[in-house]
C-alpha cells in the first residue's frame, strides 16, 4: 500500500497519541522514525523541500490482510477527532485545510 506522507504523518501521530501499541504503530515504528526525523531536518533547512516531501511524496507500506481492520479503525477515529476539529475552528482556512484532510481520508475507506 502506498500513502501521501501527509497521510502517513497524520496517522502516525494519532497512533503515536492514542494507541501505541497498535499494530500498526509497531509495524511502521522504523519507518516513521526515518521519515520523521527527515522531516524534522526539512522543515528546519528547507521549507519548500518539507512542503513538497509531506504533499507529493508518497511511502510505501506492507498493510497484511490482518491489519486492515485496524488500518480502517484507525483511519475511522483520525477522521472523527478532525471533524471534532473542525467543528470547532473559526479560521476559515484551517476549516478549509481540515476539510481537505477529511476527504481524501474518507476517501482511503472506501473500497
Amino acid at each position: 500500500m502506498s500513502l501521501d506522507i501527509w497521510v502517513f504523518v497524520r496517522v502516525m501521530v494519532y497512533l503515536e497519541e492514542q494507541d501505541r501499541k497498535s499494530p500498526l504503530f509497531r509495524a511502521w515504528a522504523d519507518i516513521w522514525s526515518e521519515i520523521d526525523a527527515q522531516l524534522g531536518r526539512l522543515a528546519a533547512q528547507d521549507f519548500d523541500a518539507y512542503s513538497e516531501m509531506m504533499m507529493d511524496t508518497q511511502v510505501a507500506l506492507d498493510l497484511p490482510a490482518r491489519h486492515r481492520a485496524a488500518f480502517a479503525t484507525t483511519l475511522s477515529n483520525l477522521i472523527a477527532q478532525l471533524h471534532d476539529k473542525y467543528a470547532a475552528a473559526q479560521d476559515p482556512d484551517f476549516k478549509k485545510d481540515l476539510k481537505f484532510e477529511i476527504e481524501e481520508l474518507r476517501g482511503l475507506l472506501q473500497p
